[in-house]
């Protein structure tokens, strides 16, 4: 992962951030107005400067050519060839392991292999068909080009000491199976799984409280054979307590146009995940990709490590991506779409959990992505890229929002000790406000403050283009902020381009906050102005260049 813009900032003691807003404000003044007088002065150039890195910014956002989201083409999933039809088993010792197995001697590098098989419940017990019983077995087994249906309880249920394997493996049943691969111990490593639609509720289900790995390479959900009815989770846990790192890479899953929305890759409880690496994933429909929601009442275990990079995730119903309580994220090179479904729901969201203090997200690094959000209606909760009660070193950067119902990105609840960076930012045909950052966060009451900050929750943002109806970006009941080259247009609006403003609810002030050019021109400004400060708070000020050469300073 690679967090933390190189901006001279200075950390204080424990890790928290403590920038010297004075210095910095004075740097910003003396630096930026004689870059604002140039680029005013030079129309052209200024003009050019801006159409040329938005439409770079543009360009570079999204999923890269040169990578794939989904499965690549040739790669096979799933069983094939002529398999034997077989009852179900247990295996409560290696011997019996050993006897029913096609080859292998059950080490690491020659693991029991059980092969071109039609486990079918109906030559059989209908509860589970593998079930490798055996807590303290130490050998390991693979399960290659095999087909699993018609099960009620699990197609495989390892307890074992060692990962299991499985191989070009399908899970496919006319019938509601509970799990596909229920874990009590070991891990697993799945690569080349076939699912299509049918009542799965949890393809993997972790029922153990043992650290552990899954890795999953090149997995197909497809729910065109036939209509989902279950709960469809990718992985769940079990309400434990757990050391997990989770590696999911090419994989396509399609849950469009299903009778039961299925939740996507979702962990329940109190899981603890070390690592979660999800990669190169095409994703459409179902409730969310990557959700973290507490199950039960069960407050949230901390997620860590999160690298979700080259995934194309659309018409998910809920957020595209919610996390509530997770540390040191990076999302970057992504495509995510809400075009007729997720009305209500941001894309991605980087939430907190409202009833356990101190949980929330923290270290967050949002870039390259491109957002279409277009479902939902200009109200709170249609935002395309938000934080809200995040810490630590929070940046956006280099994201095109195609369209916004709502806000395109949104910076809200600001937490002391923390900074918080966004630029290079595009929001084409926004609704509401390209960029917002609002409010601060009290972190005694665990909610939004009542009273006038009194420490800076610094924010820097600058590089914003694109057009909005609202403003292009407003800076509300907020402490210690450096703001410049604002681009945007929204000449089509009755506010001013920039507006620096108190919050109303609760109430409490805006201050320290300072913006220098360039702004908008004339042509591209709202009704209002460029720049407008309605906050009551004190060291408000902003300073641009206008078309006529003038130095304009607004307080």
């Amino acid at each position: 992962m690679k967090l933390g813009p190189s901006l001279g900032l200075g950390h204080g003691s424990g890790g928290a951030y403590s920038p010297d807003w004075a210095w910095l404000k004075e740097k910003t003044n003396a630096e930026l107005l004689l870059l604002s007088s140039y680029l005013q002065a030079n129309l052209a150039a200024r003009g050019g400067y801006r159409t040329d890195r938005a439409q770079s910014i543009r360009d570079n956002a999204g999923v890269p050519a040169a990578e794939v989201a989904g499965i690549p083409g040739g790669v096979p999933v799933g069983a094939s060839g002529s398999l034997t039809v077989e009852r179900n088993q247990t295996f409560s010792n290696e011997a019996a392991l050993a006897s029913f197995a096609a080859s292998g001697s059950g080490s690491v590098l020659d693991p029991y292999i059980i092969e071109d098989l039609d486990f079918n419940a109906a030559t059989g017990g209908t509860s589970t068909a593998l079930h490798f019983n055996d807590p303290d077995g130490a050998y390991y087994v693979k399960v290659r080009n095999c087909k699993f249906g018609n099960y009620t309880g699990n197609y495989i249920l390892a307890n074992l000491i060692t990962p299991i394997e499985l191989e070009n493996v399908t899970f496919d049943s006319a019938t509601t199976v509970s799990n596909g691969i229920r874990i009590d111990q070991g891990g697993a490593i799945i690569t080349g799984l076939y699912v299509p639609g049918l009542g799965i509720n949890n393809v993997v289900f972790v029922n153990s409280s043992t650290a552990l790995d899954i890795k999953i390479r090149y997995l197909k959900f497809d729910s065109s054979v036939r209509d989902w009815t279950g709960a469809g989770r990718l992985i769940f846990f079990n309400n434990m307590s757990q050391n997990i790192n989770i590696d999911v890479q090419y994989a396509d899953i399609d849950f469009t146009g299903t009778t039961v929305q299925p939740q996507g890759l979702l962990f329940g409880g109190d899981a603890d995940v070390r690592s979660i690496i999800f990669n190169n994933v095409k994703w459409r429909g179902g409730k969310s990709a990557l959700n973290q929601i507490a199950a039960g009442g069960v407050p949230l275990g901390l997620w860590e490590n999160i690298e979700v990079f080259y995934c194309d995730v659309a018409e998910t119903t809920e957020e595209a991506i919610h996390l509530m309580r997770a540390d040191n994220i990076e999302v970057g090179y992504g495509t995510f779409a809400h075009v007729s479904a997720g009305a209500g729901s941001r894309l991605v969201y980087f939430n907190f959990d409202s009833a356990n203090s101190g949980h929330a997200c923290s270290n967050i690094h949002a870039h390259h992505l491109k957002l279409t959000k277009t479902s939902g209606t200009f109200t709170a909760g249609n935002e395309a890229l938000e934080t809200r009660a995040a810490s630590g070193n929070v940046r956006f950067n280099d994201c095109w929002a195609t369209d916004a119902s709502e806000d395109a990105f949104e910076f809200v609840s600001l937490r002391p000790n923390s900074i918080f960076i966004a630029y290079n930012l595009v929001g084409d045909g926004v609704r509401g406000q390209i960029m917002d950052v609002a409010r601060t966060w009290d972190e005694g009451s665990w909610s939004e403050t009542a009273v006038n900050p009194t420490v800076d929750t610094p924010f820097y943002v600058s590089h914003i283009y694109g057009d909005c109806q609202d403003r292009v970006l407003t800076c509300s009941g907020v402490r210690g902020g450096i703001v410049h080259d604002i681009y945007g247009d929204n000449s089509v609006a009755v506010q001013a381009s920039v507006e620096v403003q108190d919050w109303t609810a609760p109430a409490y002030q805006g201050s320290r906050v300072f913006v220098a050019g360039p702004l908008p021109l004339a042509a591209e400004q709202g009704s209002a102005g460029a720049a407008l400060i309605t906050a009551t708070g004190s060291d408000i000020e902003i300073r641009y260049v206008d078309e006529s050469g003038t130095l304009q300073i607004v307080t």
